[in-house]
């Protein structure tokens, strides 16, 4: 797979904080934590979603589907020509990339990705919360846990009609991002949770045996 295609999905997975921990914590206004409580309480009543996605960033861009189940299950399955596949059992997230026969695997809660598949949140106790913004059509708000800023940040986008996720954003040290965009999204359809599971990739060296 390209470097630029590797960059891609692991900028999804992680970004790491010299800028972000240097941030200053952000008072919210009263009108900012009802924006954040209304985000927050969409998200807890979204048990599945299935949804294409755009992703960008690393130098480069991709698009797939993605499948939702909370608690702890996502699952970004790349349309070719990737193959490479993103998914969380719940515990780990694992990255596997099946052209060159290599899989690699973090803890889900050292990743953004967990603020979208905890069984219940609380960000406003979870997380320092800033960059909150409420337009006409769309609110974002940033996120980071201030346990671990090394996590990076995250920065969610809603719809407001219908209300519903757009997307993420995903920042590194070094300011550069990796934007996600969700479109036609299916929510609290059935998804067994065997969609969630994958087959080990198999090293090149081992097809010859």
């Amino acid at each position: 797979m390209a470097k630029s295609m590797r960059n891609l999905i692991f900028g999804l997975v992680f970004a790491f904080a010299a800028i972000v921990g240097s941030l200053p914590v952000h008072a919210l206004t009263d009108s900012e934590i009802a924006t954040v409580q209304k985000a927050e309480r969409w998200l807890e009543s979204v048990t599945t979603l299935k949804a294409r996605f755009v992703q960008v960033g690393g130098g480069g861009q991709a698009e797939g589907v993605m499948l939702l189940k909370r608690p702890g299950l996502i699952r970004f399955d790349y349309a070719p020509p990737s193959k490479v596949l993103l998914v969380s059992d719940g515990v780990l997230v694992s990255f596997v990339d099946y052209d060159v026969g290599q899989l690699s695997q973090w803890p889900l809660f050292d990743t953004p990705l967990a603020y979208l598949v905890r069984t219940e949140l609380d960000l406003m106790a979870e997380a320092d919360i800033d960059q909150v913004r409420d337009g006409n059509s769309e609110i974002s708000f940033r996120l980071r846990d201030p346990e671990n800023p090394e996590q990076g940040t995250i920065t969610l986008q809603f719809a407001k009609a219908p209300y519903r996720l757009l997307g993420w954003r995903i920042t590194d040290a070094q300011g550069q991002e990796t934007a996600v965009a969700l479109a036609d999204l299916d929510i609290n359809i059935d998804l067994p949770s065997n969609s969630f599971r994958f087959e080990r990739p198999v090293p090149p060296w081992e097809t010859d045996r």
